[in-house]
């Protein structure tokens, strides 16, 4: 097991760590975890970092966990299409391994190539292709996690030894990190489509054309709304057999007409990575937040995002989620978020901040729970770590930070 100091690119959220651990394999990882309990060290586990960003600031200082050498592929069943693999396997390691059988995982958040197996679950960062295979829930079926006292449990299939009254698999994703440390996982998996088609279609209202798209007979993969100051459009992928993909493609622009651009298999493929990592570009400041609503609120979001008087860069998904970039001035960053807060909670929507300027990091929540969940977190918390070692203080304000 390798340990090292702690560099200014260890920080977490503006954090300074203590050290870097690099556990080789799973039982190192308890007995670090274990000693970490027992002296009440803060522990931040870390796999590609690519979300280390998101939430609250940790409440202390502490060492870094990193999953950087767990990236055994360790089954794939592909007769069962499901596959165990390590946490720190990149989410486009994994799919280069799947696509040699022909089959895929079909989440596709940004950053692939430095998103782990253990951060995508942790963070629950879902693609555009949630809109028809679901998101990380619905794809994972088993996960094993070093709990706060180095305990090791497992639930969910490949059970050896589970939790009792808990679906562990669905409680540990989007927990940031903070009920264990993720040391591998096992997914349901999907055949690869040999047909991959891209249909985009620029329009000044396309909110609107995805909401006439997604009433259509068609069934797209994946289908989304594009704003930015030069450009907005709407996009639609289509996978299946070629056959299919050629009916729904008759079939969308029966419905909306003949699409202003059109794509093919990598290069259909490349357009909606590019996609999904299209918020994250663009000068400061600027904040990023994920959006939820309803699919049918879809137009309403789109409009109110125009009203907002700031620069807006946002992908809004079929499915209800939406990732956007607001730039502007701190104290009109926090009023849109606030405005938008209130607005979207009477729709059952909600917004998450992901990423902000470092100005407004204490006057943000990022999270914005309702009240009525603090308790349940907190009797949770208890339950998995009491003592407060992982991530203390990032996902929820803990004691300490009150």
């Amino acid at each position: 097991m390798a340990t090292h100091p702690a560099s200014l690119e260890d920080a977490v959220a503006g954090v300074p760590a203590l050290a870097v651990i690099e556990p080789a394999e799973v039982g190192e990882v308890a007995r670090t975890l274990a000693w970490a309990n027992e002296h009440g060290v803060a522990v931040f586990p870390r796999g590609g970092g690519a979300r280390l960003g998101w939430g609250w600031p940790p409440a202390r200082p502490g060492v870094v966990v990193t999953t950087c050498h767990l990236t055994a592929l360790h089954e794939h069943a592909w007769a069962d299409l499901t596959v165990t693999v390590a946490a720190g396997m990149t989410l486009a390691e994994l799919q280069r391994a799947l696509a040699e059988r022909q089959q895929f995982l079909p989440l596709d958040p940004p950053w692939p190539e430095r998103t782990t197996i253990g951060g995508l679950i942790a963070s629950d960062d879902s693609g555009p292709l949630r809109l028809r295979y679901g998101g990380v829930r619905d794809l994972l079926l088993g996960v094993t996690f070093v709990r706060a006292d180095g305990v090791v449990a497992r639930g969910g299939g490949k059970v050896v030894k589970n939790v009792a009254g808990y679906d562990l698999p669905k409680l540990l994703t989007g927990s940031l990190g903070t009920l264990g440390l993720i040391t591998s996982a096992t997914f349901r998996l999907h055949p690869l489509p040999p047909s991959d088609l891209t249909l985009r279609y620029d329009t000044p209202t396309p909110a609107e054309l995805l909401r006439q798209g997604l009433r259509s007979p068609v069934r797209p993969a994946a289908a989304s709304a594009v704003l930015r100051p030069a450009e907005s459009f709407a996009i639609f992928r289509l996978l299946g057999s070629p056959a299919r993909v050629q009916h729904e493609q008759a079939q969308l622009v029966n419905a909306l007409g003949t699409p202003s651009e059109r794509r093919e298999g990598d290069t259909s493929a490349a357009c909606w990575r590019a996609l999904t990592e299209l918020p994250w570009q663009g000068g400061a400041p600027a904040l990023v937040a994920r959006l939820s609503v309803l699919p049918s609120e879809v137009p309403t979001l789109a409009r109110l995002l125009r009203e907002s008087g700031l620069v807006v860069a946002a992908v809004i998904h079929g499915h209800g989620l939406a990732f956007v970039r607001l730039a502007g001035e701190p104290a009109q960053l926090a009023s849109t978020v606030a405005t938008l807060r209130s607005t979207l909670a009477a729709q059952d929507g909600s917004l998450v901040v992901l990423e902000l300027p470092p100005s407004l990091r204490s006057q943000l929540d990022p999270w914005n729970l309702p009240s009525g969940l603090l308790p349940l977190v907190a009797r949770l918390r208890a339950q998995f770590d009491p003592r407060g070692v992982l991530n203390p203080g990032r996902l929820v304000p803990l004691e300490e930070r009150r």
